[in-house]
């Protein structure tokens, strides 16, 4: 009985170990961004959106790392939706597949992150994808606070 009860708590704290270590292998751009260009099949939709030069923080691209998606939304309520996939994540120009209902937005796409620092905490993340006739631009600006040392309490100091 004692033999089992060591092998399980050892296998604990294996997968304990190796869920600590590991490192994640894909890219994370979760969240919401503001598009600054959006080229499909040769037409630029910001361009040629009139409610896009009036609102240009309405053009959004919502990325979900939960469910691999990929959505864009201009100022006129032109929206498409897409699955993608990053390959390549580790290097500096990674490629991403996308598969969508829209026919410009499938196949496999260049991919170009850049990290711009502003101030003394805030960054301005741009990421560029394209190929021959389709082009997304799309950033984000990223202010980290600066991190306060906890109270000291008694027994701490």
């Amino acid at each position: 009985m004692k033999a089992i009860q060591v092998i399980i708590i050892g296998i604990a704290i294996i997968l304990v170990a190796i869920f600590l270590l590991k490192k994640p292998e894909n890219l994370n751009l979760e969240g919401h961004w503001t598009a600054t260009k959006i080229v499909l099949n040769g037409k630029d939709l910001l361009a040629s959106d009139p409610m896009a030069k009036l609102f240009p923080n309405s053009n959004e691209v919502f990325i979900s790392q939960w469910s691999d998606s990929l959505q864009i939304i201009t100022a006129s309520q032109y929206k498409a939706n897409a699955s993608f996939e990053i390959v390549n994540a580790q290097k500096a120009f990674s490629q991403i597949n996308l598969t969508s209902t829209t026919p410009s937005l499938n196949g496999n796409f260049a991919m170009q992150i850049d990290t711009t620092h502003i101030g003394p905490q805030a960054y301005r993340v741009s990421v560029k994808i394209g190929s021959t006739k389709t082009v997304l631009h799309f950033e984000k600006f990223v202010n980290i606070p600066p991190w306060k040392p906890e109270f000291p309490r008694k027994g701490k100091v």
